[in-house]
């Protein structure tokens, strides 16, 4: 009896360390895998909110590069835009690939409407649902400006407002806005690309690629030209950066944006939208946090003559188009003012002698030589 007691006691201390010992192993192991777990469902959920962002920020990059040549491309093999405005036709571009309902094949896979079905998808493959799960409901939740930055550069401004993901479970793991506060944004520069106003007026017989002038914006920051040396200006096809309303003895000129560029309507129109413009840029800059005025006038000078510009000359010549003797050279305005007339006209005088067929107004001599004489 004494000897199977002492057997069944020393059995007894072995086992029970032993159990506990199991249960304390089975209870860390537990606590492991479901520390790895709630590990792998936080990375997880981690890392589809984190990058959602840059995800988001990405597609506005290609979405608004793609958008601006396809509508480069449309303005100069179908005519300037007449009804949508040039911001608008970008914007639905980026959104939906489409001009005035019609899919542009330059934004084929490269839409935000591409973008977000291809998100939906993956978050559904990660097992995360996101809402709105549709791209109809989407386009509501979405805010997208597309504004000149400055002359020479186009921006769009886009946030996403009211977005929720949640995992399987039900659980809310983010709701708000994309980003959380402000705008993400894209910027691109229009040097270098077609100006699409030069040959959608021609009908394709004349162009010129936007380059600045050695002096990109004349005034007292940069320098003005000198009014007895223009070559620069009448021979060399530049680009000029100046603000977007000039004055001078009561006269006014109202200067193209890029945007402007896209576009022929009436010159009312024309002028009620250029400040549209002029406003957003400002709003667009204030936004990115440039609390300097830059301006958004976009101008280049054309010089009919056979000495100076001969191309142009003949393309001019070849579409029956005469203009009138006190015309400017300021492209917008000369050949609006040749194919549409009326209010377009802006009555110039020759700058220099050596080119006849370079005039300006007073309000382009000031901005451009600091000089009307």
């Amino acid at each position: 009896m004494r000897r199977g007691f002492l057997i069944n006691a020393a059995v007894l201390l072995i086992i029970i360390p032993l159990l506990l010992l199991a249960a304390v192993y089975e209870g860390v192991s537990s606590g492991i895998m479901k520390a790895q777990s709630q590990n792998i469902l936080l990375t997880r959920d981690t890392f589809a909110v984190s990058t959602l962002e840059q995800d988001f920020q990405n597609a506005l990059d290609l979405s608004l590069k793609r958008a601006y040549i396809s509508l480069t491309d449309y303005v100069i093999q179908n005519g300037l835009l007449t009804t949508e405005n040039a911001s608008y036709a970008l914007k639905t571009l980026m959104m939906t690939g489409t001009i005035g309902g019609i899919p542009q094949p330059d934004m084929a896979n490269v839409t935000l409407e591409e973008w977000f079905n291809n998100l939906v998808s993956y978050l559904t493959s990660q097992g995360l649902k996101v809402y709105p799960s549709n791209f109809t409901a989407f386009e509501s939740h979405i805010k997208l400006v597309v504004a000149p930055l400055d002359s020479f550069h186009l921006v769009a401004l886009a946030r996403i407002d009211n977005i929720t993901i949640i995992d399987a479970s039900g659980r809310i793991m983010y709701n708000g806005s994309v980003p959380e506060s402000g705008y993400a944004y894209s910027v691109i520069s229009v040097t270098g690309f077609e100006d699409p106003f030069l040959p959608a007026s021609l009908n394709g017989l004349y162009t010129r690629v936007i380059q600045p002038c050695s002096i990109p914006y004349p005034g007292p920051l940069y320098g003005y030209y000198e009014v007895n040396n223009v070559t620069e200006l009448a021979l060399g096809w530049c680009y000029l950066g100046v603000n977007a309303t000039g004055t001078y003895n009561g006269q006014t000129v109202y200067y193209p944006t890029i945007l402007n560029r896209f576009e022929r309507v009436s010159y009312a129109t024309y002028i009620a939208r250029q400040q549209v413009y002029t406003s957003m840029a400002l709003w667009a800059q204030r936004e990115l946090g440039i609390n300097t005025t830059l301006p958004v006038g976009l101008i280049t000078f054309l010089v009919p003559s056979d000495t100076a510009d001969p191309t142009l000359l003949g393309a001019l010549t070849s579409l029956g188009i005469t203009l009138p003797a006190n015309y400017d050279s300021l492209s917008y305005y000369l050949l609006n003012c040749a194919l549409v007339g009326g209010s377009y006209c802006i009555s110039g005088s020759t700058v220099n002698s050596e080119y006849p067929s370079f005039k300006l107004d007073n309000v382009t001599k000031l901005l451009v030589f600091n000089t009307t004489g």
